[in-house]
């Protein structure tokens, strides 16, 4: 199954929904596009967990696995 895992001070949260569920498709991409509004950056994980760069921005039901991690502002 699809996932996102959102990094935060409470650890990860984790939203994971059924490609074949709209309901469940429609939820994830509203979960997805609230944490894009709120300032975190998407990431899609490569087969097996391999890091990858690729960022994502747009809602894709069939990606396999999303980390969302806080914007980093430097200083």
């Amino acid at each position: 199954m699809p996932e996102m895992s959102v990094l935060s001070s409470r650890g990860d949260d984790k939203h994971i929904w059924d490609p074949d569920d709209e309901k469940s498709v429609e939820l994830a991409e509203k979960s997805f596009n609230d944490h894009i509004k709120k300032g975190f950056i998407a990431f899609e994980v490569g087969r097996g967990g391999q890091k990858t760069s690729r960022r994502v921005e747009k809602f894709d039901r069939d990606l396999g696995k999303l980390i969302f991690v806080p914007e980093v502002a430097g200083g």
